[in-house]
């Protein structure tokens, strides 16, 4: 992280309207630093500079998700695949939302539209498991995590 800080704050030294660098000093802000409103001012600056840049919107819905904003964290993950719809980060992206909130069933069906872009998306595989684990679907969800490298499923590896 502190590599990370040093290559967002040059860029932003050299060009403070990269939202890019705005979403790169966002993350720094949120997940080392713990510092909510510097995390804010850069994700909303990003957003501000570049409103199609899905990155920045994905990010900013992480921010809203550690805040405990469900519902304008789940409306910024639909902002995103809106924006990239093929891309499987941003669509299980969606699906974890779904499942924080505890929408299970839509997130089940998000993580398989998923699933049909890159069947072999990891992130969509463990959340279908953590998915159907918070349903008591045991056998769907052992299915789901033994498709997953060991290395990666901590709980698998009892099975």
């Amino acid at each position: 992280m502190p590599k990370a800080r040093a290559a967002a704050g040059k860029a932003l030294e050299l060009d403070d309207n990269l939202a890019e660098a705005n979403v790169a000093m966002g993350l720094v802000n949120l997940w080392y630093d713990w510092d909510w409103g510097a995390a804010r001012k850069h994700f909303e600056r990003a957003l501000a500079l570049n409103p199609a840049d899905p990155m920045a919107h994905f990010e900013y819905a992480n921010y809203l998700s550690a805040l405990g904003n469900s519902d304008r964290a789940l409306a910024e993950k639909k902002r995103t695949l809106e924006l990239d719809p093929v891309n499987p980060l941003f669509s299980s992206g969606l699906a974890v939302e779904l499942y924080l909130a505890r929408r299970y069933d839509e997130a089940i069906q998000q993580d398989r539209k998923t699933l049909e872009l890159d069947t072999s998306y990891l992130d969509s595989h463990e959340g279908l498991g953590f998915t159907y684990a918070a349903l008591g679907k045991y056998p769907e969800a052992l299915t789901e995590f033994k498709k997953l490298p060991a290395d990666r499923c901590i709980s698998c590896r009892a099975y």
